[in-house]
Parts: C-alpha cells; structure tokens; sequence
C-alpha cells in the first residue's frame, strides 16, 4: 500500500525478552548469540524496512549488556548497519519525554552522541509518548524537544505510539490535538505514529480513538480533520515573469499541474523542507 515501515525492536537489554537460555551464557556466548539475533532478524526482512530500531530501552535496563559488555552495543548497531545498509537505523527510549525531570533526555542525547562517535550510522531517535495522569504538560515535552534539537546530536526525532488515557472524550480530543500541533510543527521532529486506534483492539480501551463498532470518538474526528482538511494546502495561481510560483504549504505529498505552453505538465512532490523547490518542463 506504500506505506513506511517500522521494524521494532532489534534488540532488548532485558532477559525477559530473550530466550530462557540466555540467562545461563557466558559473556562470549551471549555476544554472539546476540549479534547472530541481530543478523538474521534484519537480513530476513532486508528491504522490507524503511526504518528499523536497532535499540530499545537501553537506558532503562543493562541487564544484557552487563554480561556482554557495553560494546556489545557497538558490535549490534554494526551488525545491522552491514546487513541493511539502506534502513534507518534507529534507537528507542519509551520514557524520556514523560518521566520527571530532563537527566532522561540527557542520557538519551550522551547515548545516541557516543554511538555516533563509534561509527554508528544512528537516523534517529524514537520517543514514546503513551500519556496517563498525571499528564506531561506539553511545555515541558516541547523543552525537551527543544533540548535535543539544540544538542548538536544532529538526528530526527520520531515520536511513537502517542496516546492519552482518559474517561473524557472531550479531554482527549484537547490535549491531543494540542500534542500533534507540537508534534507536527516542532523542527526536532520527523514523525508521530498513534497508538490503541481502535477499542476492540487496544490494551487500555481508555486510550482508543474509534469504538468497537469503528465509529470515531471525538479525537479520531478531530485527527481525520486535521489530516484531511486543515492540515492540508491547496493552492492556485500565476507564475512571475520567471516562471516561478510560490506557496507557503504543510509538509506532505503533494501533487502539481501547470499550463506550460499550451501543455498540462504534471508533477508529484514531497515538501519535506522549508525551502523546497518543484520545476515542471514541457518538452
């Protein structure tokens, strides 16, 4: 269907997310059972991936690590950098933006920084942002955001499984949107993926954006109108003597006609930036 895909995750610190049999190896052993996981989980789906997260939660936990040794870290990220060189490699952290205080964010930044240093291609960072009471102001995740992009890190910003538990519905259409709006317009960030859409799916029904029944609650309304209509341009006019138009518009695909000498010239468009530019020839 054209869509980007994600793989997630490559590899967990934690044992719980390893095979039993894992607990019991020694250091070499682990290692190479690891970096044999990582190259056969991505030479698997080699080209299926746009993006893949090499890493998961290495902050919260070291239990892995620990046995094999911090540069194991290196030798996965690597791994996976040999077998699909063409993903974006990414890491994960699924509590810097909400937990108190920055020293999280901090960590994150000094982490991906470090694999950097090593050679390590690192395309980015992905943030959770599942949001339970007390709720995250959205000041201080837009601080935080603030933080990496002044960083010199020098990565994108992915902000993944975005949600808010809530027995309001007007509450969750609210804050919501007013998180997509950060989201969307902040300059650290690349993209936001959604969480528990629907309820007959979602681990807490709470956080669902359409009912069993698929009937959108008011934030799944709100979340089709931004996307359809608001969040969208649409545009005419006449060029300069130069031939050039130009049109302030939302970052998207987009697709361009013009009357050319008496010709329609067609184009499609990614605006991915803020100065992007789109030429259309008649031949």
């Amino acid at each position: 269907r054209g869509q980007q895909v994600r793989g997630m995750a490559v590899f967990s610190p934690l044992f719980r997310d390893a095979p039993a049999a894992c607990r019991r190896m020694e250091r070499d052993a682990l290692l190479q059972a690891v970096l044999g996981h990582a190259r056969s989980i991505v030479k698997q789906h080699k080209g299926k991936m746009d993006q893949w997260v090499v890493m998961h939660g290495m902050l919260a936990s070291s239990e892995i690590y620990d046995v094999a040794g911090v540069d194991s870290l290196i030798q996965i990220f690597h791994a996976a950098q040999k077998e699909d060189p063409a993903a974006a490699l990414l890491i994960s952290d699924a509590e810097a933006l909400l937990l108190p205080g920055d020293s999280r964010v901090d960590e994150v930044i000094e982490f991906t920084t470090w694999l950097k240093s090593e050679g390590c291609k690192v395309g980015g960072i992905v943030l959770g942002a599942s949001l339970a009471r007390p709720y995250m102001a959205p000041q201080t995740i837009e601080k935080r955001l603030d933080r990496i992009a002044s960083s010199g890190v020098g990565v994108p910003v992915f902000i993944a499984g975005l949600e808010l538990e809530t027995d309001k519905e007007a509450t969750q259409e609210a804050m919501l949107r007013d998180l997509l709006s950060l989201f969307y317009s902040h300059q650290a960030v690349a993209g936001v993926s959604l969480a528990s859409p629907w309820e007959a799916a979602a681990v807490n029904q709470r956080s669902a954006l359409y009912r069993a029944d698929m009937t959108p609650r008011k934030a799944g309304k709100m979340i089709e109108n931004l996307l359809s209509s608001e969040w969208v341009t649409k545009a005419k006019g006449v060029t300069d003597d130069q031939g050039h138009f130009a049109v302030r518009a939302f970052h998207g695909g987009y697709r361009i006609s013009a009357q050319v000498k008496g010709k329609t010239v067609k184009a499609d468009a990614a605006v991915t930036s803020a100065k992007h530019q789109v030429a259309l020839k008649a031949d």
